[in-house]
């Protein structure tokens, strides 16, 4: 298959495990059988192959061809991010996996922020305000650590007239690593 976006997941749905491996796509190069990932899966053991270990299934991320003279060398960089999310997992993000994507809505006591994620970073949620005099303002929402999922379900005093929301994972060092997620306020607030 091919992953233009530079990304596979491996997803353990049933023990909410999951692994996100980055890299680089280059689309003027072939890669072996047209494909820039390869997924391979055994059956368990059988009488005719008894020593045959499975079941399993293994991804790999493929190399483009690359025609080396003597002496030349060829590096693919990949990077891995190892995270809790199960099998709601939807998509991923330079921060995390999304398996239920943010919502911001608004109500009497507050605004309502929920969504299901996992980070790749210990770190913080940090919300972002948009709309009216909130343009830039910021509040953390809860510490998070890639070893635990992320259920995000929390009501928060926004500035009036917020009507957008981006929830962004700020990792230990204070580095912002960009966000889970960005979305118009349910309902709108009223002008």
């Amino acid at each position: 298959i091919d992953s233009p976006d530079g990304w596979l997941a491996a997803v353990d749905g049933s023990n909410g495990y999951t692994m996100v491996e980055r890299h680089e796509i280059d689309p003027n190069r072939e890669y072996p059988g047209k494909a820039s990932i390869i997924f391979y899966s055994s059956g368990p053991p059988t009488p005719s192959e008894p020593h045959r270990e499975g079941p399993f299934m293994e991804c790999e991320v493929n190399s483009p061809i690359v025609k080396l003279a003597p002496g030349e060398t060829y590096a693919m960089d990949t990077q891995w991010f190892p995270t809790r999310m199960g099998e709601d997992f939807k998509t991923t993000t330079y921060s995390g996996v999304i398996g239920t994507p943010l919502t911001a809505t608004a109500t009497p006591t507050g605004l309502v922020l929920a969504g299901n994620f996992g980070v790749f970073y210990a770190g913080d949620l940090v919300a972002h305000y948009y709309g009216g005099k909130s343009d830039g303002s910021t509040a953390k929402l809860v510490s998070v650590t890639p070893t635990e999922p992320v259920q995000l379900q929390t009501t928060v005093q926004a500035p009036p007239g917020t009507s957008r929301v981006s929830v962004h994972l700020v990792d230990a060092q204070g580095v912002d690593r960009g966000p889970l997620g960005e979305v118009l306020v349910n309902p709108p607030p009223r002008q």
